[in-house]
């Protein structure tokens, strides 16, 4: 914030942090340029760099994602919505994570000897991605999205 300003907050949360997106001069051009960084990010930045996923899967993934923003993953229900099994969904956060498209937040417990198997948090590094994938195109429509406000998230 200390960069954009207290002015630019609600701009900042809508359109996130690249800067072609926060600095479009409208909504529409800045949705533009996410949709299209989407789709390139997909088609040809990531089969350059040797990921084999096809594009429309791992939009597909990208945008069932997008819903569990803040929340702890489960890898059983996006697994069951692609007709994938779990380690192939586990595989595509993975490869998000790595492109630092998301952060898994990993569980901590002090006690080591826990043979318990604990879930991560998932968190979108780009609120103007999450934003486009769940959707919302406006500030209104951010608002009125059922997850704002919610405590266990940050939208």
């Amino acid at each position: 914030m200390s960069e954009v300003g207290s002015k630019a907050q609600a701009r900042h949360w809508l359109r996130g942090g690249f800067p072609p997106s926060f600095l479009a001069r409208t909504e529409a051009d800045s949705l533009a340029w996410r949709r299209n960084f989407i789709q390139t990010f997909l088609e040809r930045d990531l089969p350059q760099w040797g990921i084999g996923v096809p594009a429309a899967a791992l939009l597909r993934f990208w945008t069932m994602l997008a819903h569990y923003h803040g929340q702890i993953w489960n890898a059983a229900d996006p697994a069951r919505s692609l007709g994938v099994s779990e380690p192939t969904v586990r595989r595509y956060l993975d490869i998000l994570s790595g492109v630092f498209m998301v952060r898994q937040l990993l569980p901590w417990h002090a006690n080591l000897k826990k043979r318990q198997v604990k879930s991560p948090k998932i968190y979108f590094r780009d609120t103007g991605i999450a934003h486009h994938l769940l959707g919302i195109r406006s500030e209104k429509d951010l608002l009125g999205h059922p997850n704002a406000g919610h405590p266990g998230k940050a939208m």
